[in-house]
């Protein structure tokens, strides 16, 4: 490919200086001088530019920088497409390089669309010796999602990427790539943790919220924490000898995505965050993609603005394809990816800023290509085969992050805990809550074991010999089976298998638990209560999952309760979008976004029922009948999902209110609570009982504290 240099010369400020485009050994190609007037509203969006901008005005930017910024450089560059450009930055020029030159048009298209890569070089930066990949090429991916943030559609980039990852390069074409996903609960602590790690990694891969000066990432209490470009550059260091590409996926997407659904749905709009605000009011992320470049001596590939996220996963997946797959060097693989995530059919067209977006940072970035090792010989590891018998990763997956980070948390080594239960009405995502969980941390265990108990109203007299003789094909020597025929003999091997699960690493989710309890949470089976108590009682490696529509009356402490409820109306909004034909119905014309409102209205908030919703539109026969329903149903006054969002946030205080009373298992609240549940879970809801029904608990749970209080 080829390449040229570009150089910023008599530079008085940003401004006023000239371009100087030569070939590599030096040959004179082209020139421009540029001198700005500040009385020029075109020099403002240069300098300043707004992402939020009609795309109309996008474009008239980006001419007016292909005619005033660039000039005579833009069609030389052009013309010797597919082109890597270095830009060289000298000291005091250090503001162009948040500068979108990018998007400056040549030939009526911007730069960034005619194959042509900008790689820009900070001042005073040299490249870092590295050291060889070894047997592997390393790939740690981050994504991070506090919960005090709104949601990003980062899960499904994760998903498609990991997919892609291990099931095209590693399975398919036996490729030696390690590909380690930190995602929930990602802490400073946990990130330098995996980065200092013997092994090294190739390529460290951002994607999440970010700012001017750094990333945020995750307390232990789940809440943002920025980590300043010092700090996030002090993280990285140990591993610097071997990093070769740093990528900064970070953005603030699924605000606008969330906002503009809301809208297509003729819904109103979510209150503004503060903090998100002040993310927006930010610089791009230059600042800390130069600083990367320069200390860890690596190529950075960066966001400059916030993307669709549509764009974002088609441009990671077209970026990584090329690279790692096709072995392009990292400027023409940017550059096809773009080109595809342009092309994509995401459903929403990209902005007409997003193809300037990504940006190259660090003399490495020109030249960097990987070459992935061949793989081991196939051969059958049944060590190896941890995920069997665990139900199919979830395609989509929206919300959850709260639960899923104080899960994991829960799961991860010295946690003091011994497992995590997952409750809450059917339809709302536990079991998937559990298999997210389980393949997330899959690789933490010596054995991950999955049973499915017997589902409700089923015949459970043989559902602890069936989890019996489970357990004894995982586990060589067990023979738990032989001990459950009575609670005597299993009572008498239980500390032995305590011991067992407080040396070893186990992970066990069982699954419908609730077909074991009572109505009041009580075992129905006596021998499950002294099993399940040293599944949970030992705080050593192993930890147990479980998934019950209600929990038990008695469970160890060291269990992590998480309640699993409904989604709120924005996180129903961007699962809607995602699926494919609710998705459909929200981008088509009149009547569909208000169809595809009254299947969410319909819904209860429970992602189960707007799947199968989804999946039953693809009959003709019953997609007739549901969109019949569902505009019948627009003809009646529709139930206002953020009055249901606010009564089910406020239920969720009061309960958390009652549990710091120590009323949790208080037989009258249990009752009003399940009765809230119900009202507030299950379609068709009553609105107005709903609200009555929280009245009075609210009302009873008012009076135990006011005896609390003269106790």
């Amino acid at each position: 490919m080829a390449r040229l240099r570009l150089e910023i010369l008599e530079f008085d400020d940003l401004d006023t200086w000239r371009w100087r485009l030569t070939e590599p050994g030096g040959a004179f190609v082209a020139d421009h001088e540029v001198r700005l007037d500040p009385a020029d509203p075109g020099r403002d969006r240069f300098h300043d530019l707004d992402p939020n901008l009609p795309d109309a005005r996008i474009e008239d930017a980006g001419r007016w920088i292909g005619e005033r910024v660039l000039g005579a450089i833009g069609p030389a560059i052009a013309a010797r497409a597919p082109v890597t450009v270095e830009v060289h930055v000298p000291e005091g020029a250090e503001g162009l390089l948040d500068r979108p030159l990018e998007l400056g048009h040549a030939g009526g298209r911007p730069l960034a669309l005619h194959d042509v890569s900008l790689v820009w070089l900070p001042p005073g930066c040299a490249p870092v010796p590295k050291r060889p990949s070894g047997e592997r090429l390393r790939v740690l991916a981050v994504f991070s999602v506090p919960t005090d943030v709104a949601g990003l559609a980062l899960r499904r980039e994760r998903y498609e990427l990991s997919r892609y990852v291990v099931e095209t390069l590693v399975a398919r074409q036996n490729r030696a790539i390690e590909f380690r996903v930190l995602q929930y609960g990602v802490t400073r602590e946990r990130l330098r943790e995996v980065l200092q790690e013997g092994d090294g990694w190739d390529v460290v891969h951002f994607s999440g919220h970010g700012l001017a000066g750094g990333l945020v990432l995750e307390t232990e209490e789940g809440s943002r924490d920025l980590v300043e470009a010092g700090d996030l550059i002090e993280l990285l260091h140990p591993a610097r000898d071997q990093i070769e590409l740093v990528t900064l996926f970070s953005c603030l997407s699924a605000a606008s995505t969330a906002a503009s659904t809301l809208r297509r749905l003729g819904l109103p709009p979510e209150p503004a965050d503060a903090a998100s605000d002040r993310e927006r009011a930010g610089e791009p992320l230059t600042a800390l993609a130069t600083r990367i470049a320069c200390r860890a001596g690596c190529a950075v590939l960066a966001m400059r603005h916030p993307i669709e996220d549509g764009f974002a996963i088609d441009l990671s997946l077209g970026l990584y394809h090329r690279l790692l797959d096709n072995r392009q060097p990292l400027p023409r693989a940017l550059q096809l990816a773009i080109q595809n995530a342009v092309r994509a059919p995401a459903g929403i067209r990209p902005s007409a800023l997003a193809p300037a977006t990504p940006a190259l940072f660090g003399a490495p970035a020109a030249e960097l290509r990987f070459q992935a090792p061949a793989g081991t010989p196939l051969f059958f590891d049944p060590g190896q085969l941890r995920a069997a018998g665990l139900p199919r990763e979830p395609e989509r997956f929206v919300g959850r992050v709260g639960q899923l980070a104080r899960a994991s948390r829960a799961l991860a080594a010295g946690s003091g805990q011994s497992g995590v239960l997952f409750h809450g009405p059917p339809g709302h995502g536990k079991t998937t809550c559990a298999a997210e969980l389980a393949y997330r941390h899959q690789d933490g265990f010596g054995l991950l074991a999955w049973h499915d108990l017997p589902g409700p109203g089923a015949d459970i007299s043989d559902a602890l010999a069936g989890l019996a003789r489970a357990l004894d094909a995982r586990v060589e020597g067990l023979r738990l089976a032989e001990r459950v025929a009575s609670r005597e003999r299993l009572e008498a091997f239980l500390p032995l298998l305590a011991e067992f699960l407080e040396r070893r690493a186990v992970l066990l989710v069982l699954d419908n638990l609730e077909s074991l309890l009572t109505e009041a949470g009580g075992w129905r089976d006596a021998r499950w209560e002294p099993l399940v108590a040293a599944l949970t009682g030992h705080r050593g490696q192993s930890r147990v999952v479980l998934v019950s529509r209600r929990p038990p009356v008695v469970l160890d402490p060291g269990i992590q309760v998480e309640e699993i409820g409904p989604l709120t109306r924005v996180e129903q909004a961007l699962l809607a979008r995602e699926l494919p034909r609710l998705g459909a119905l929200i981008r088509a014309g009149d009547p569909g976004p208000a169809l595809a409102r009254r299947l969410l209205e319909t819904s209860g908030g429970a992602p189960g029922r707007l799947v199968r919703a989804d999946a039953a539109l693809a009959d003709p026969a019953a997609a007739e009948a549901i969109l019949r329903e569902a505009g019948a149903a627009g003809e009646r006054p529709s139930r206002p999902l953020r009055e249901v969002d606010v009564l089910r946030g406020r239920m969720g205080q009061l309960v958390e209110k009652a549990k710091q009373l120590g009323l949790a298992e208080d037989r009258e609240l249990s009752e009003l609570a399940r009765r809230v549940t119900t009202l507030l879970f299950d379609a068709p809801i009553d609105l107005a009982a709903a609200a009555a029904a929280v009245a009075t608990y609210q009302e009873r749970l008012a009076g135990h504290d006011q005896w609390a209080d003269r106790d």
